[in-house]
């Protein structure tokens, strides 16, 4: 019999935007038509919550247009074609409740980026592609795949934080013991079994199941294969709100700028 060796895809990506508002920033919407135009033979699914599906519908059919996937996370989940267990599923939809009840800005921002660090890990959003933060746009490479069966970023000098994140779901050996060992820590995150009622959104590393994360290598920056073709940013980030909130609505963005200027010097190394 023959058995696929793990591979995560570089040419499928997930990405997520949840907001219980409704509102899905202009700049995330440009960042993502650029990625779709740079690299036009990859696969873009983003993944909102249906408030974002309301009230900002225009944006995601003008996403639509250029061809990037777009997916109702609370329909997908009712659906569950993907089979993500239903106590996942449970917490998840703790997490997205707790966002959408939370009164003040920081908060909300908070419980939103918890929710998405349950919803990055599940088989919904894994089927669909390697997930990265919407501060993560990657430049132009030949590389198809990766041969190693967990693919895990973070930024330099952070340790309780993921921002990449990809499983290999060619390989069922992979997915299954990712998924049953997920589903362990979740419902057993101390001694005693708990319910998807006392289930608390983690940030971070939490959920990912300590024995795998001793076999990921830590930084996607380190994957010799890329690491020249990912610029990154921090406008995502949920520990300065007030900044990440100014960065996200400001008419300037300086990390889609910078990924435009080395795309444009990729190009001309490749006519030399």
């Amino acid at each position: 019999m023959f058995v696929k060796s793990p591979r995560i895809d570089l040419n499928r990506h997930s990405k997520i935007w949840i907001n219980p508002e409704g509102e899905i920033p202009k700049k995330i919407v440009e960042r993502l038509k650029w990625q779709k135009e740079t690299r036009p033979g990859d696969a873009i699914t983003l993944f909102v919550n249906r408030a974002c599906g309301d009230k900002s519908s225009s944006a995601l059919e003008s996403l639509r247009a250029c061809g990037i996937k777009i997916k109702i996370i609370e329909l997908c989940l009712e659906k569950n074609e993907k089979q993500d267990d239903p106590f996942v599923i449970a917490c998840f939809n703790k997490a997205l409740d707790i966002a959408k009840k939370e009164k003040n800005l920081a908060d909300r921002v908070r419980a939103s980026v918890r929710a998405t660090n349950v919803l990055r890990l599940m088989k919904l959003v894994q089927h669909e592609g390697l997930y990265s933060d919407n501060d993560i746009l990657f430049l132009k490479f030949d590389i198809a795949s990766l041969p190693t069966p967990y693919l895990f970023g973070q930024y330099e000098g952070e340790v309780n934080d993921v921002h990449l994140f990809g499983v290999a779901i060619n390989d069922p050996l992979t997915t299954d013991y990712f998924y049953a060992r997920l589903v362990e820590k979740m419902k057993r995150p101390w001694e005693e079994e708990i319910t998807s009622d006392e289930f608390e959104p983690p940030c971070g590393l939490y959920l990912v199941p300590g024995e795998i994360i001793s076999k990921i290598q830590f930084g996607h920056l380190k994957f010799a294969e890329i690491k020249d073709c990912i610029i990154t940013g921090s406008d995502q980030s949920h520990h300065d709100i007030t900044r990440a909130k100014k960065l996200l609505n400001s008419e300037e963005d300086s990390l889609l700028n910078e990924a435009k200027s080395a795309v444009a010097s990729q190009e001309k190394q490749y006519r030399v």
